[in-house]
């Protein structure tokens, strides 16, 4: 037999005849073992096609273990990840306590997120309130309506995606777990979360920014080198209690290449599934958070082979305040929308996790305070009938691509069973051309705004004329493009 028939063997060991049988694949197995496939496919190292077919298969089954393809003379680890697709995460922040007006119990937390119309919400519990005397874990009442919500916010449509953090001043001053002890303890914390949450919460991402550390004074940086340590740890203690969670790890400040490519010199990329990133660029506009998450895909393909590994925008946003650092209200509704038609059209972006759901504080002077969907009084942003008309849209296409026609002059192409969906917006304020849009095969056209009424010549009809700003138009029609004329 060749090396891929004892690596398949192995495999059938691992997963034992019983899961193979209840997927109906031990035959396929025998039959693969005994077959030899003179065109096998060079890439894989002589593996016969058939055997590949039925790998393939294999990575498509949830609740086996990770499966191992042979390339060349070593092994290709394949993450739960890809196995399953799971839809577009479509999230925010869960920044603020849950207690106070509005977000008192778990109930009218997920009320006020089903209203949003989102499917995730990023939050946390704090190591150092999990674990409060060396040894002992537990969730107690100051945490039971964050507890409550976690336990069912999957039950009713929204995945709950977990960052793990932050120190703890039982082990290494309350700094970086950097020592094996803190280290240690901190798989420990994960490991009763995992299994307080198992069936309900299936994302975990570990840390928040340990790139420089935003929530302790001096913002310390932590290197790639010690966090990717404290992965390779995270990564089969969080498998062993479930094998459909999926581990994120990175959750850079910004597209900070230097820590990925640091992580991933370490060894990264074999303790977990993807990537997160905190892609800020304000108060410039989405679109150049674009090109930053290309070339983060383009350097994890380095150290993958050449595949594209899953990515998750884990927190983004715009601060609504006065000042070089701010943009106002309206502008950031424009953005919001621009960010989700954006990102999914990235066939590796797999979720944007918005920053946040409620300002933080009323202190106009800081910027921090003011990145909500909501303000500090609970009353609602412009953002807010943004994000549920996006999501609504989301929930109806798939993105096709996006690209520039003309000066300044963005596209997005959506499809559905019952045709297309064009997203047609300026990048910039100053810009605000008036536009001939045509479809091809002279098929008709209707337009609808997000965060604006529309003013167009010639709806339902081939050719409109109306103008584009930062509010995107959106075009439905069933030809398969639109050109753009300035």
């Amino acid at each position: 037999m060749s090396k891929g028939d004892d690596y398949l063997l192995a495999l059938l060991q691992t997963s034992g005849p019983s899961s193979l049988n209840s997927y109906g694949l031990r035959g396929s197995l025998a039959k693969a073992l005994s077959s030899s496939d003179a065109n096998a496919n060079p890439t894989t190292a002589g593996i016969p096609t058939t055997m590949m077919t039925l790998l393939s298969d294999l990575l498509r089954i949830r609740g086996l273990p990770s499966a191992l393809l042979v390339v060349g003379l070593g092994i290709m680890h394949f993450p739960a990840a890809v196995m399953a697709q799971d839809s577009f995460r479509i999230g925010v922040n869960e920044n603020v306590p849950a207690m106070g007006p509005g977000k008192g119990n778990s109930d009218q937390l997920i009320e006020t997120h089903r209203h949003l119309g989102l499917n995730s919400v990023r939050s946390v519990l704090l190591w150092q309130y999990i674990e409060r005397q060396k040894g002992q874990h537990a969730v107690d009442s100051r945490l039971s309506a964050m507890d409550s919500y976690l336990l069912q916010a999957r039950s009713k449509g929204i995945e709950p995606l977990l960052f793990l953090g932050y120190g703890n001043p039982l082990y290494d001053g309350g700094g970086f777990p950097k020592s094996a002890e803190a280290q240690d303890a901190f798989v420990r914390y994960a490991s009763f979360l995992a299994n307080r949450y198992k069936g309900a919460v299936k994302y975990y991402e570990l840390w928040n920014e340990y790139d420089i550390w935003v929530a302790r004074p001096g913002n310390p940086r932590g290197d790639a080198e010690s966090y990717t340590s404290l992965l390779k740890k995270i990564y089969p203690a969080l498998k062993a209690v479930d094998p459909g969670i999926v581990v994120l790890a990175g959750a850079t400040s910004g597209v900070d290449l230097g820590f990925v490519v640091g992580m991933l010199k370490a060894g990264a990329l074999a303790s977990m599934d993807a990537v997160s990133v905190h892609p800020y660029v304000y108060p410039s506009s989405p679109e150049k958070a674009l090109p930053l998450i290309d070339k983060l895909q383009t350097e994890v393909r380095r150290y993958s082979s050449g595949r594209d590994i899953p990515v998750y925008a884990t927190e983004i946003g715009w601060m609504n305040v006065k000042g070089p650092k701010g943009s106002d209200e309206e502008l950031v509704a424009n953005y919001l929308a621009r960010v989700f038609l954006l990102f999914p059209t990235r066939a590796f972006m797999k979720g944007v996790w918005w920053f946040d759901r409620i300002d933080d504080g009323p202190d106009p002077d800081q910027g921090a305070h003011h990145m909500g969907l909501y303000r500090h009084d609970h009353s609602e942003k412009p953002a807010i009938s943004a994000l549920q008309q996006i999501a609504r849209m989301l929930d109806g296409y798939k993105p096709v691509s996006v690209q520039q026609q003309g000066r300044q002059i963005w596209v997005a192409k959506f499809s559905s069973t019952q045709g297309f969906l064009f997203a047609v917006w300026s990048e910039t304020r100053d810009v605000q051309p008036r536009v001939t849009i045509e479809t091809a095969h002279s098929a008709a056209m209707t337009a609808r705004g997000i965060c604006r009424d529309v003013s167009v010549t010639g709806d339902g009809t081939p050719s409109i004329n109306t103008v584009i700003t930062g509010a995107p138009l959106l075009l439905s029609t069933p030809a398969d493009s639109i050109t753009v004329k300035q």
